[in-house]
Parts: C-alpha cells; sequence; structure tokens
C-alpha cells in the first residue's frame, strides 16, 4: 500500500511526455492514496491511467486537475476507488484524437464514488467519455462537461450493468450542464442496467448539437438498453438538434423520462421511438418541442409513450417531405399523448394513426395543416383505436 500524503505536481512546470500516473496492480490487492492533491499534465501520453486490481483514491483535499494533449486524460480499468473517493475538480483533453478523454469500464464504487467537477474534452474521433460496467453504490458524477468532437466522434457512451452515473447536474469551472457539439453522435446509451441522469437537477442542462449540429444523432437510447434514464430538469430546458435524430429510442427496455426538452432534426425524424417487444416506456413531461424542415416530426411504432399534458409547452412544427405524426400500433401511456400546438406543412400525410392502445388520451389543441399533395390525407386513422383522440 502506498499514501502520497502532501500536494502532488507532476509537468505543471513542463508537460511531462509520458504517462503522469500509470499504476497496473497486476491483480494484486494494493491500495494506492492520494490525500494532499494531484495535479497532472502530459502531452501525448495519458495523464492519470490505473488498471488491474486494487483500489485508488484521491481525496478532495488541495488542488485535484489533470491537463492532457493528444491521448485520454483519465484512464480507469479493472479497478476498485478507496474509501476517500476519486475527486478531482477539472480534467481537460485537448485533441485526443482515436482516444477517449475519460475512459472508466469495470470500476467498482462501493467503498467510494468518483466525483469529476469540470470535463473540456476536444477533437475526440471516437467516445470522449466513453463509461462502462461502473458499479457500485457510490457510482460516477460529473458536474459540468464542455465536449466538441471531431469527425465521426460520439460524445458520451454509457455501457453495461452501472450503478448511477450523473452528468451535466450543475456549474463547474465557468462550464454549465453537458455540452456536446460536432461529431456524428451526441449520448448513446446502451447499458443493461443501472440509473442515468443527464441535466437532472435545476441547476443542470443538456445541450446537443445547439452550437455545431451533430451529423446523425443527438440522442439515442440503444438496442435492449435497460435500467433507468433520466434527462433534463423542469428549470432550465435541454436542447438536442441534429441533422438526423434529435432522439431515437430503439428497442429499448429502460423506463426513460424526458423532461422539458426541444428536439430539432433538420433531414429525418426528430423524434423516433420504436419497440419489438413491449417492454419499457418513454415518458416526456413537462414540454416537448419538436421542429424538423426535412423529415417526420413524430414517429412512433409498435412502442408505449406518453407525452404528459404541458399547457403551452407541447408543439410540433414541421416543414418539407415527411409526415407530420406517425402512431403505429403505438400504446399510449397513462399520462396521454398531448400537443397544444400542430404546424404541419409538408407533402405527405399531416397526421397518421394505424392502432393505438394504452390508458391515456389523445389530444391534440390548435392544428394547422397545409401543404399535403393531392391524394394524401390531412389526417388519417386506421385500424383499431381504443384511445379517446380529440
Amino acid at each position: 500500500n502506498v499514501t502520497f500524503g502532501g500536494q502532488v505536481s507532476l509537468g505543471t512546470t513542463s508537460a511531462l511526455g509520458g504517462s503522469g500516473v500509470f499504476i497496473n496492480n497486476n491483480g494484486q490487492a494494493s491500495d494506492i492514496a492520494f490525500t494532499g492533491g494531484l495535479e497532472i499534465e502530459t502531452g501525448g501520453a495519458p495523464g492519470f491511467d490505473v488498471r488491474n486490481g486494487g483500489s485508488i483514491s484521491v481525496a478532495a483535499a488541495g488542488t485535484r486537475t489533470i491537463w492532457t494533449g493528444g491521448a485520454t486524460a483519465f484512464f480507469l480499468q479493472n479497478t476498485s476507488i478507496g474509501s476517500d473517493g476519486l475527486n478531482f475538480d477539472s480534467i481537460e483533453s485537448v485533441g485526443s484524437g482515436p482516444f477517449s478523454g475519460i475512459d472508466v469500464s469495470s470500476v467498482d464504487t462501493s467503498a467510494g464514488g468518483i466525483s469529476i467537477g469540470s470535463a473540456t474534452l476536444s477533437g475526440s474521433l471516437s467516445r470522449a467519455i466513453d463509461l462502462e460496467n461502473v458499479t457500485g453504490a457510490n457510482g460516477f458524477s460529473l458536474t459540468a462537461a464542455d465536449i466538441d468532437l471531431g469527425i465521426g466522434g460520439t460524445g458520451v457512451f454509457i455501457g453495461g450493468a452501472n450503478g448511477t452515473i450523473s452528468i451535466g447536474t450543475g456549474t463547474a469551472n465557468g462550464i454549465t450542464g453537458l455540452k456536446i457539439d460536432d461529431g456524428d453522435q451526441g449520448v448513446r446509451i446502451d447499458q443493461t442496467s443501472g440509473t442515468v441522469n443527464l441535466g437532472t437537477t435545476s441547476t443542470g442542462v443538456v445541450e446537443i448539437g445547439t452550437t455545431a449540429q451533430l451529423n446523425i444523432v443527438a440522442l439515442q437510447v440503444g438496442t435492449n438498453a435497460g435500467g433507468t434514464i433520466n434527462i433534463g430538469n423542469t428549470t432550465n430546458q435541454s436542447r438536442f438538434d441534429a441533422a438526423f435524430n434529435a432522439v431515437a429510442s430503439y428497442d429499448a427496455d429502460a423506463t426513460t423520462t424526458f423532461t422539458n426538452i426541444s428536439a430539432e432534426s433538420q433531414t429525418s425524424t426528430a423524434v423516433v421511438v420504436v419497440d419489438n417487444d413491449g417492454v419499457g416506456e418513454t415518458r416526456f413531461e413537462n414540454g416537448l418541442a419538436i421542429s424538423t424542415t426535412g423529415g417526420t416530426g413524430l414517429s412512433i411504432q409498435s412502442a408505449r409513450v406518453s407525452v404528459a399534458s404541458a399547457p403551452g409547452l407541447n408543439t410540433l412544427n414541421v416543414t418539407g417531405n415527411g409526415v407530420g405524426m406517425i402512431l403505429n400500433n403505438a400504446t399510449i401511456g397513462t399520462a396521454g399523448l398531448h400537443f397544444d400546438t400542430v404546424n404541419i406543412a409538408t407533402q405527405s400525410i399531416g397526421i397518421s394513426i394505424a392502432g393505438t392502445t394504452g390508458g391515456g388520451d389523445i389530444v391534440f389543441g390548435d392544428v394547422d395543416i397545409n401543404g399535403t399533395n393531392t391524394g394524401t390525407q390531412a389526417i388519417r386513422i386506421a385500424g383499431t383505436a381504443s384511445n379517446n383522440i380529440t
């Protein structure tokens, strides 16, 4: 066991050409602790790299920062967090290229959690933040993150079986919430179990693609994703903008709740929820503002979804070539599906309802549909609709 009791400064005068901290326990049970602070600066090599057994802790004392250029700043694999936790005020990775800025996998937080104030990550061509199998009661917390992706990059990936992962819940070092720009995917959630919280406190927010739009999807809940996923809060509207899908859920088994969000797409479906087994539910609460200029606004197919009543906050604006709204064998949750304002000006069907079930009502306020092609219905209802539609 090794304890560093004072402030440890590595590369702060001149950035190191090698790793700042590299610990490979090789399956041994050694405990490594930094109790007085740890600051690291490296160029071309990982800043903090701990793997293969034992435990690691960085107490909430002294200066605790990591800055890395051209490499992973923070890497944890197959280890445990000590009782003092693993605490950093800020982590910055500049131009990480094919590497993640933050990479955490198969880490046990039963004794102590991972707590990071802010992360500033740029230039990742892969996953800027990669979190997989982060188990234990104390979990992973990142108060604020600003991520600028490279070509093909993904901002945040969450996979495996997890405890609790919270990102974008406040302000730290001048950054508020979770902000992701450029790249292909903003957030991808594929976890099998656990709880994910993104921007869920009144001081948090999620903003994806609002400065530089994502090329494919702003947020996606992946196939057979499980657990509980919470996104957004009632105070600050979270925004999801992408060229293809703003919000997508494909065959997920999770209970996913979006609170007070806007979703904007340019060329495809802004919000799409598709399922194949009837497990899980996607809920929109306290406001859902959808807009697209080239595709379908909302598409629900063989999935359980609700859009709770939120007077003045549920809107659908669709122009271009897509269908305004598609409900195809959809199960409407008990909160119903409510839109206060619907404006559709497309060359296709305005609203298409082909089979709906569930206990919730489908309620539209002001509806304005224009521009559908000759022979194309403005509103089409077919199949069995067991819900009240008004």
